[in-house]
């Protein structure tokens, strides 16, 4: 109901009260859906547009039915509203200032903003010492360069110690797991709130596993709510998590504290950590682009330990200078044998 109508139902009402409106609707009970809120404040209609087109024609009848709307005032399009204080005053031409000193051909230099750049390759100090002294080069040069990917599953890259060749799964879940790592001491975890909140359904089994879990989950960022029974209600998620496999994300958490459980009480939340972000890092044969493969990386070497992921497995390895000797000189040999 519009702001008039308001205004036209508290006119009649005492002074210090409020209206209360309510709106009765009958319907058939296999129509809707009560489980989508934890305490049935809210339910889900089968069919939303029909409900809402019946609701908003029959509200436009009753308000045109006793004439309480506001009318179009048709006059006012015929003219223009022009303040009183304005017309003793004369009109002005509208006028077009140009700035003749404006050069559009003129080169102007612009200092370039490379501060910052050491914390991206701490490794480059001692060369841009050496830099400064040697003005041919002006730009620093990155120590890894990305190449390309194998397989979609590896990322090649260049640096000054060889080529360097990254397992693209590993280093995702060295990177999720330090994120989340700063965010276990947030209160309620770094948790992105659903706008609807998912229902699932656990087999009995799990129950009691789930309950020993749940102040931990919240300290990650998946805030599970007890629903009843075996039933539980997903409000939020952590940072990264992908949408629609909310549900793979817990039981692959589960699977792995039910197959590491006398590692995991050492260090519950350092091991739920664990098998949260390798839930969430991406599969093996996910294509990136230049720019995501570039992004990885530089996220990779950002990180305290970037060399082991959570799980203490290597992330990437280096192939030398003398390794390619090597491979070479073998396959001179084997050409001179044939």
């Amino acid at each position: 109901i519009n702001h008039a109508v308001t205004e036209a139902f508290e006119s009649m009402l005492p002074a210090g009260t409020f209206p209360s409106y309510f709106l009765f609707i009958e319907i058939e009970p296999a129509k809707i859906d009560i489980n989508i809120h934890p305490t049935k404040t809210e339910i889900k209609f089968e069919d939303e547009r029909s409900v809402y087109a019946i609701i908003r024609a029959a509200v436009k009848r009753a308000l045109g039915k006793f004439s309480i709307t506001p009318s179009l005032d048709f006059d006012q399009e015929t003219s223009f509203n022009i303040p009183v204080s304005m017309y003793a005053t004369t009109p002005k031409m509208p006028e077009v200032k140009v700035d003749r000193s404006y050069n559009p051909f003129k080169m102007e230099s612009h200092p370039s903003n490379s501060k910052g750049w050491e914390r991206l390759y701490p490794e480059q100090k001692n060369e841009t010492q050496w830099r400064n002294s040697n003005p041919i080069e002006s730009e620093p040069t990155p120590r890894v360069r990305v190449l390309g990917q194998i397989e979609n599953k590896f990322i090649i890259t260049a640096s000054t110690e060889g080529l360097m060749v990254i397992d693209q799964r590993r280093a995702h879940e060295r990177i999720l797991f330090e994120r989340h790592e700063k965010n276990i001491s947030q209160p309620g975890g770094a948790s992105q709130q659903e706008l609807f909140p998912k229902t699932f359904e656990f087999p009995a089994d799990d129950v009691p596993l789930i309950k020993e879990l749940l102040g931990n989950l919240r300290k990650l960022g998946i805030d599970l709510r007890e629903f009843g029974g075996s039933t539980y209600v997903l409000n939020g998620v952590p940072e990264g998590a992908v949408a629609g496999q909310e549900r793979e994300m817990i039981d692959a958490i589960l699977e792995s504290v039910k197959n590491q459980s006398a590692s995991y009480k050492e260090k519950p939340l350092e091991n739920l950590l664990k098998s949260m972000v390798s839930g969430m890092a991406m599969q093996y044969g996910t294509t990136l682009s230049r720019i995501e493969q570039e992004h990885l990386v530089e996220e990779l070497f950002k990180c305290t330990a970037p060399e082991l992921n959570p799980y203490g497995k290597p992330v990437f390895t280096i192939i030398n200078s003398n390794e390619l000797e090597k491979r070479f000189r073998g396959l001179n040999q084997i050409n001179q044998q044939a």
